[in-house]
């Protein structure tokens, strides 16, 4: 894969550091050898150490050259790694930004439903109540026990009963799953049905049989 300065060095054909380094590896060889045709005196020494020299400099100015070379590559690789990073910055705060929205339209969903949840059990409640106003006179009084009103079913009580501890009551009531009113009320229509079709009728005390 390579850091993004070698990445763009590779693109344009360019290995300034290579070329630094096999400079300063030529350059300690020539000041040794310079070194030693000073000691040694031998033959026109002078002008094998003015070469030397002359050679000492073009490399020292070469690789100043590649070393702003690579200071230039070095630059631009940061840039386009800051341009690279902001534009997947900019990605992720739109995706975010996309997700929180749905997260947003989702919770709407569910306030409209617990709106329609608190509706729907007012309607219960007014439907319960109902039920047992104005019991008809001739009708078993057993069927008011208290057996067969919604506040006698848990999930619907008014009674305030210990619990265990347990999740939030939206989350407990999402996901319960098991519970369907409409069967337990279902169960206590017919309990009360069939208990009020059997029992005879009510007869008023103190009236003659």
């Amino acid at each position: 894969m390579g850091t993004p300065l070698e990445k763009i060095m590779a693109a344009v054909g360019i290995a300034p550091l290579d070329a630094i380094a096999k400079s300063v590896a030529r350059i300690s060889a020539l000041e040794i050898e310079r070194q030693q045709k000073i000691e040694s005196g031998e033959g026109d020494y002078a002008a094998v150490v003015a070469r030397i020299d002359t050679e000492l400099a073009r490399l020292n100015s070469t690789i100043g050259i590649h070393r702003q070379r690579a200071e230039v590559m070095e630059r631009r690789a940061r840039k386009d790694a800051a341009a690279r990073a902001e534009q997947e910055r900019l990605a992720g705060v739109a995706a975010v930004r996309k997700r929180s929205a749905a997260r947003l339209e989702a919770a709407r969903k569910l306030d409209t439903a617990i709106g329609e949840l608190s509706k729907a059990y007012t309607e219960l409640l007014k439907a319960d109540e109902l039920l047992f106003r104005d019991w008809p006179e001739a009708v078993s009084n057993l069927g008011q026990l208290h057996h067969f009103h919604i506040d006698g079913m848990e999930p619907l009580s008014s009674h305030r009963r210990p619990r265990p501890p347990q999740a939030g009551l939206i989350r407990s009531i999402a996901e319960h799953g098991t519970f369907s009113i409409a069967t337990a009320i279902e169960t206590k229509n017919r309990e009360l049905m069939e208990m009020i079709e059997s029992a005879p009728a009510a007869v008023e005390s103190g009236v003659a049989a």
